[in-house]
């Protein structure tokens, strides 16, 4: 079976990296990708035709309990490269996962997963929770597009180092806040700890540096 096809790839082009930021669980999957106990379900994606590869967003879970499972980026190719033992199974597609939530899949599915977004009804609980998470994940997109895809002459011009430092300068911000932060309570704030890999930010905001080495 096809990982990816003109059909799908339709879907997914509604669906760009980006556009459905905040949404969480929410989400609407474009695609569910299974193989063994692993499952990755897909809500957003980028095509690089040019390298014949997909950029994939979703939430992925292999298995290994919700503390485990996250949201993140992953490529059709390591979709494609993923062998399990002994029989040497490959991924697969499910037919009928399209136009279903991530939250409805994994409810069927029977996946536990932890909504950080919903564990506390307080509005400005949430509403807290959310923003700082659009933050970060827009600041981390930013980050990744200047670093990453933009041409590598243009990696030096002092506009783009500019901007580079003034967007881990603002996530800088947004750690001291998650730390410092009134409205969300520990739960929360542990949750967006994780999810953005934050631990080794925390470590060196004794100064106003952040090593985004």
């Amino acid at each position: 079976m096809e990982l990816m096809n003109d059909e799908l790839r339709k879907k997914f082009e509604q669906y760009p990296l980006g556009s459905q930021d905040g949404k969480g669980f929410d989400a609407v999957c474009i695609a569910k990708y299974f193989v063994g106990n692993c499952t990755w379900l897909a809500t957003e994606a980028e095509f690089d035709d040019e390298n014949e590869e997909v950029l994939l967003y979703g939430y992925a879970d292999l298995g290994l309990g919700p503390d485990c499972s996250e949201w993140g980026y992953f490529s059709l190719s390591e979709l494609e490269d993923v062998t399990v033992p002994p029989y040497g199974l490959k991924v697969e597609r499910d037919l009928y996962a399209d136009g279903k939530t991530v939250r409805q899949l994994c409810d069927e599915i029977g996946l536990e997963y932890i909504d950080y977004m919903s564990q506390n009804t307080h509005t400005i609980y949430r509403a807290s929770a959310y923003q700082v998470d659009d933050a970060l994940m827009a600041i981390g997109n930013a980050i990744y597009e200047l670093e990453d895809k933009i041409h590598p002459d243009l990696r030096d011009d002092i506009g783009v180092t500019d901007a580079l430092d003034l967007l881990y300068e603002t996530y800088v911000k947004a750690v001291h806040y998650i730390r410092d932060c009134n409205y969300m309570d520990d739960y929360q704030k542990e949750m967006l700890m994780q999810k953005y890999n934050l631990e080794e930010a925390m470590e060196v905001l004794g100064g106003n540096d952040f090593d985004r080495e």
